[in-house]
């Protein structure tokens, strides 16, 4: 028996129906997505938390919670098994979606394998305990803080004013890094335990695929018995 070779590519049939593609399901990306939406309550306050929330943070201490997702130098604390598919969780969400979570605002600074000095990540003791943790902290809208800014806000010692240097210089000569969030980072800010939180990470994750239109719109071509305008196309994908 020969069976024949579809004729529209996975991806157009995932797609969502606004950008060209069939809307249909992804079991794997809808279990990804209740993972997400579980990992965004991390973000509420202790007395709405879960308690494996708060259990985990015990084990990732004296870091956050969010910040430990980017420590991908880090080895999992005592391998935790909820830690571990956390951050795969988390690394999977971004890969799929096509953004670096190790290179955004909300990405921690320490033990980060995109963040180097001397060709290595790197961990400082002090600056941690001062409540310095993630991009966020040392990056504003106009760009790298002043020493003056964080030497005030984290109470450090002017002795620091050489590690504001490294640290200033492997920050900013990495062109990549961006001052927002990612779209995943986003919307576990915003969602907390509300309803529906698992469907928006799943819309998210699938307005990201862009499907390759060409020989969809063939097959409609085929299925009308007309030739379909680059306009009209256009149009019908809106």
């Amino acid at each position: 028996m020969v069976r024949e070779k579809t004729s529209i590519q996975s991806d157009q049939i995932i797609c969502c129906k606004r950008r060209g593609g069939l809307a249909l399901s992804r079991i794997d990306w809808y279990h990804l997505s209740f993972s997400l939406s579980q990992l965004a309550k991390i973000h509420l306050p202790p007395t709405r938390s879960p308690l494996w929330v708060r259990i985990e943070e015990y084990l990732v201490s004296p870091f956050p919670m969010e910040a430990f997702l980017s420590q991908t130098d880090r080895p999992v604390p005592s391998q935790d098994p909820v830690l571990a598919f956390a951050r795969e969780s988390w690394r999977m969400a971004h890969q799929i979606t096509k953004a670096d979570p190790c290179l955004s605002s909300r990405s921690s600074i320490w033990y980060n394998k995109k963040l180097l000095i001397d060709k290595k990540s790197f961990f400082w003791d002090k600056w941690m305990r001062s409540g310095i943790h993630i991009l966020e902290d040392v990056m504003g809208d106009a760009g790298f803080k002043s020493f003056d800014e964080i030497k005030n806000k984290y109470k450090l010692s002017n002795s620091e004013f050489w590690r504001f240097l490294q640290i200033r210089h492997c920050i900013l000569s990495d062109k990549h890094i961006q001052q927002g969030t990612t779209g995943i980072q986003e919307i576990s800010l915003k969602i907390g335990d509300k309803n529906r939180g698992a469907s928006k990470f799943y819309e998210y994750i699938r307005s990201t695929q862009l499907p390759k239109l060409g020989s969809l719109k063939m097959c409609c071509e085929r299925d009308l018995d007309q030739e379909i305008t680059d306009d009209d196309w256009k149009k019908l994908c809106a």
